[in-house]
């Protein structure tokens, strides 16, 4: 007979180790003198669901101390992007 054992674990709880964690990281590079990591969200169209979806990014990215840019554009404009100043260490874009 096999059994199985399933681990219940605290989502949130975890997330906030990681959160903690990634913060001291940060806190760290800061310290060396480089800068802090920069994410840069632009989000296309106006869904709701991508409006909270990057909501809940700029809040989690500001938490730990990082950098945020956000960008809205319609649907109908064409995105063109050129990161001239090199300050994006990721880029983000979130389409509905």
């Amino acid at each position: 007979m096999c059994r199985s054992r399933a681990k219940i674990i605290d989502g949130k709880s975890i997330a906030e180790d990681v959160r903690q964690e990634v913060k001291i990281e940060v806190e760290r590079i800061v310290s060396t003198g480089k800068r802090a990591p920069h994410l840069t969200a632009i989000q296309v169209g106006s869904d709701p669901a991508s409006s909270t979806y990057i909501k809940n990014k700029m809040k989690a990215t500001r938490s730990v101390g990082e950098r945020l840019d956000y960008m809205y554009l319609s649907n109908q404009r064409i995105l063109y992007h050129r990161n001239r100043t090199d300050n994006a260490h990721l880029f983000c874009r979130h389409n509905q």
